[in-house]
């Protein structure tokens, strides 16, 4: 199966819950679930100590396609994801899934890529006017569901 849509993953709340040190419940599925449908999932992190080991520690390497280790979250670097992981492509093709809509979410929509909020943990009560999410779930269990 020939894979021309990209998932980027934040880590970090979105998939991870640092609060209590364990992945959220449903993630690997949800992970392995897109993977299986063609699309290609790479995790963008933002490069903080220990932040590695950690990914690595919680086996995530293993299901996804890639990981990227950025300095910071915007429309110009997750661009720069895309391109890496895609070459040519779409905008329509690209997806981003995070906790934190002035973070990834604000980066997504600067890049002209689908969003989607999970609206889970310490930031989901952190709103903004100016950027719009496509999708807004509760639980990161819920994003298959978009891709149904």
């Amino acid at each position: 199966m020939k894979k021309d849509k990209l998932i980027i993953i934040d880590f970090n709340r979105t998939i991870y819950d640092p609060e209590n040190s364990q992945m959220y419940a449903g993630a690997r599925e949800m992970i392995k679930d897109l993977r299986s449908r063609g699309y290609i999932t790479v995790i963008a992190t933002r490069i903080e100590g220990g932040r590695s080991e950690l990914i690595a520690k919680q086996g995530v390497s293993d299901i996804v396609d890639g990981i990227e280790n950025i300095p910071t979250k915007n429309g110009r670097i997750f661009q720069g994801i895309a391109d890496k992981y895609l070459g040519h492509y779409k905008k329509n093709d690209v997806w981003v899934i995070g906790d934190y809509i002035t973070s990834e979410i604000r980066a997504g929509v600067e890049a002209g890529f689908h969003t989607i909020w999970v609206r889970q943990g310490k930031f989901r009560d952190v709103c903004s006017d100016d950027i719009r999410p496509e999708h807004i779930i509760y639980s990161i269990e819920e994003v298959v569901n978009i891709f149904r």
